[in-house]
């Protein structure tokens, strides 16, 4: 039902005012489906799930000592006010966080609640499916980074709220991160031009998370990759494509190619690496000055 006032946005009792571009209107206030689904959001609620679960057996000092905690440190929420968590509430948060970061659950609160900040955090994303973030982190070694990545959207749309959490790295990595096989994965190969959103979220060794950083990479044509082939024990070497870039990045992968993992970097007149592990996939791609993706990834081969 349509109705003349001031704004108004919320529900009381049985009823929700909410408005659309015709204007204001009141609606019977409906409880919303939530199946369990699969993937992640299986994942997060069942990380919720055994938060709260874990919380009915600590004593009655544990529990007393998270109240102390949340009562020391309130946050903020979505309207911009601070309130204070009860103290289930702020230890389902906390190891929420830990169990994101694929951490076991803690029955003692945070120790310090500093989180580290990101400098210059990037996505590029190629049509070849090749995602590499770059978080510019200050953590420590014993932090955390949760990296999340969404769908593919059109190049129109300006905002995402959802996303999938793709991949975990230390507080201080000092490289970027192939999120490529996760992304290609999840959501299939993304258009030439669209937009894939990306949020990192800054967590530190206690679980206490910091300020998300939100933003977007345009879809994008790399230069052609180059050819490697498998030398002597621990070496490969590559042909230049036709786009020579200014340096490489070398990867290896443990788990047959489910994820890569940065090892070296070798200048760009150089066709050999040297010093990688036996029975690993390794694979390089190119980067310019500024570090951006000069080259999608070569073909991926056995390190003998």
């Amino acid at each position: 039902m349509k109705f003349l006032g001031p704004p108004s946005s919320g529900s009381q009792a049985g009823t929700t005012a909410s408005h659309n571009r015709a204007g204001q209107y009141y609606r019977s206030r409906r409880s919303p489906v939530q199946p369990i689904g699969t993937g992640r959001r299986a994942i997060a609620r069942a990380n919720f799930g055994s938060s709260s679960t874990a919380w009915a057996s600590l004593t009655f000092s544990e529990q007393a000592a998270w109240a102390a905690y949340a009562d020391a440190h309130p946050i903020t929420d979505s309207l911009g006010s601070a309130i204070k968590l009860t103290g289930h509430q702020m230890f389902v948060a906390i190891n929420a966080s830990l169990q994101n970061a694929a951490q076991p659950i803690s029955t003692v609160p945070p120790i310090s609640s500093a989180v580290f900040n990101f400098v210059t955090p990037i996505l590029q994303v190629t049509a070849a499916g090749f995602a590499l973030a770059t978080s510019g982190s200050t953590g420590g070694a014993l932090d955390f980074i949760l990296y999340a990545l969404s769908q593919a959207k059109s190049s129109g749309v300006t905002f995402n709220k959802t996303f999938n959490q793709l991949g975990v790295g230390p507080g201080d990595e000092a490289h970027s991160f192939d999120l490529g096989p996760q992304m290609v994965a999840q959501f299939g190969l993304p258009p030439l031009g669209s937009r894939v959103f990306f949020r990192y979220s800054p967590v530190n060794q206690y679980g206490v998370k910091g300020v998300d950083v939100i933003a977007f990479a345009t879809v994008f044509t790399a230069g052609v990759g180059a050819v490697v082939t498998a030398g002597a024990a621990g070496i490969i070497t590559w042909v230049n494509p036709v786009s020579v870039p200014d340096f490489w990045n070398v990867e290896e992968s443990s788990d047959g190619g489910l994820s890569w993992h940065w090892v070296q970097q070798v200048a760009g007149a150089t066709l050999t690496a040297v010093g990688l592990t036996s029975g690993n996939l390794a694979r390089i791609y190119g980067l310019n000055l500024d570090g951006t993706v000069n080259n999608d990834p070569s073909n991926a081969v056995t390190v003998v």
